[in-house]
C-alpha cells in the first residue's frame, strides 16, 4: 500500500470500472488543517473531491483490481497530547466516499497495517500487528470484499523487531498464483518477507532476510513481487525481485531519497522515481532511460500508459517516453500531494493531500 517510501504499493492493473462519476470542483469546505486526506481525481471532467472524511488521517490505500473501492489505513484524530488505544481503521471506500465496511484496532490490539484485495477482487487479506509494550504478534485474516466477513485466517506469529530505523514496516501483497506475500518480522531478518498460500493459508518456509526490507509490491500480469531494501549507510538503495522458480534478483537505483517505484502494466518494466530524476528499467535487459527530472513523492504507471507522479503541490502526468507532461491537479494552501495511484482502467488518480505544515 501507499506509505513513507513507496508510492503506491501499484494497484493490480485489472478489471475496469464501467461508471463515471461526476466530480464536483474541490472548494474549502471540509478542509481538515491536520490530516493526511485521500483524494480522487477524474481523467473525464479534470475535477477532483476528497473521498476520507475531515478527522480521519489516510496513511495508506489500495485500489481493488476491479477498481470498485479503495482499501485505506486512517487513523483517527483525537486532539494534542491525547492517546488512545484503538482508533486505527481498514476503511474499504467506495469511490463516493462511503464506507463499505471497516476494520478497527490499536497498537495493543490487532491493529490493521496493511490489506490488498484478491485478483478478482471477491476478498481482502488484512495484515494485523500488535505494537504495544507486550510481546508484538502479528496474523493475516481473510475478509469478503463485499461484507466484511471473517473467510479465514493464519496463524499468529510473534514480530520479535521493537525498536530500529523502521519499526512499523508492514505490507501485503496477493499474487496472481494465489500467493501472499507479506512484509513483517518473524525470522532473525531485519524485516522478513514471508509467503503463504492464499487458500488453505498454510507459511512456507521462512527465508530470514539480510537486508532492511520495508515495503512490497505486486504486479497482477505476472507473480513478481518487489521489495525495498536500504543499503550501507553512504550506499545506493536496492530494489530485490523475487519471482516464482527462480533465484532472488537484486536491482540497483542508485543515491537518493523519496524513492517511488512502479511496475509497467505488462510487468515488464519497472518506472523508478528518486531525488530528482524519473526512469524506466526493463527488467529483461537491464536497459534504463531517463524520462525526465522531478522531485517526487510518489509514482504510478497506469493502463493509459501514462505516468503519474506527485511534485510538491501538483499531480502531474506525462507519456512513458517522458512526452506530453501534463498537471492534472495544483493544490493551494501550502498542501502538498503524495503518492499518485491509477485506478486500475486509467481513468482516475488517487493521491493524498498533505495539509500545510504547521507548528
Amino acid at each position: 500500500m501507499v506509505g513513507v517510501a513507496r508510492a503506491t504499493r501499484p494497484a493490480a492493473l485489472s478489471g475496469a470500472v464501467v461508471a463515471a462519476l461526476a466530480f464536483a470542483a474541490c472548494n474549502s469546505s471540509g478542509e481538515d488543517s491536520r490530516n493526511h486526506r485521500l483524494a480522487l481525481w477524474d481523467a473525464v471532467s479534470g475535477d477532483w473531491r476528497f473521498i476520507s472524511p475531515a478527522g480521519r488521517s489516510s496513511h495508506e490505500f489500495e485500489w481493488l483490481p476491479d477498481g470498485s473501492a479503495m482499501l485505506v489505513i486512517e487513523g483517527e484524530s483525537q486532539g494534542p497530547g491525547q492517546a488512545r488505544s484503538g482508533g486505527y481503521f481498514l476503511a474499504v471506500r467506495e469511490l463516493s466516499g462511503k464506507v463499505r465496511w471497516e476494520v478497527e484496532g490499536g497498537m495493543d490490539d490487532r491493529q490493521p497495517v496493511a490489506a490488498t484485495g484478491s485478483p478478482d477482487s471477491t476478498e481482502v487479506a488484512v495484515l494485523r500487528d500488535t505494537f504495544g509494550d507486550g510481546e508484538r504478534t502479528a496474523f493475516i485474516e481473510i475478509r469478503d470484499a463485499r461484507s466484511g466477513q471473517v473467510l479465514r485466517s493464519t496463524e499468529t506469529w510473534i514480530t520479535r523487531l521493537t525498536s530500529g530505523a523502521t519499526p512499523v514496516a508492514a505490507d501485503i501483497v496477493w499474487t496472481p498464483d494465489g500467493r501472499l506475500a507479506a512484509v513483517s518480522h518473524r525470522g532473525a531478518g531485519f524485516n522478513d518477507l514471508l509467503w503463504f498460500d492464499a487458500g488453505s493459508m498454510a507459511a512456507e518456509p521462512l527465508r530470514p532476510t539480510e537486508a532492511s526490507e520495508v515495503w512490497a509490491i505486486g504486479n497482477a500480469m505476472n507473480p513478481k513481487v518487489l521489495v525495498f531494501a536500504l543499503s550501507q549507510p553512504g550506499g545506493g538503495s536496492t530494489l530485490t525481485l523475487h519471482e516464482p522458480g527462480g533465484p532472488a534478483r537484486d536491482i540497483d537505483v542508485g543515491l537518493g531519497g523519496n524513492l517511488a517505484v512502479d511496475f509497467s502494466p505488462d510487468g515488464t518494466r519497472l518506472v523508478v522515481a528518486y531525488d530528482e530524476g524519473i526512469e524506466t528499467i526493463d527488467l529483461r535487459s537491464g536497459e534504463r532511460h531517463i524520462l525526465r527530472g522531478a522531485f517526487t513523492y510518489g509514482v504510478s504507471w497506469g493502463a493509459n500508459r501514462r505516468i503519474a507522479s506527485a511534485w510538491g503541490s501538483d499531480v502531474i502526468t506525462f507519456d512513458e517516453d517522458g512526452s506530453g507532461l501534463q498537471t492534472e491537479v495544483s493544490l493551494s494552501g501550502g498542501r502538498t500531494a503524495r503518492h499518485p495511484a491509477w485506478s486500475p482502467d486509467g481513468q482516475r488518480l488517487a493521491f493524498i493531500v498533505e495539509p500545510r505544515y504547521r507548528d
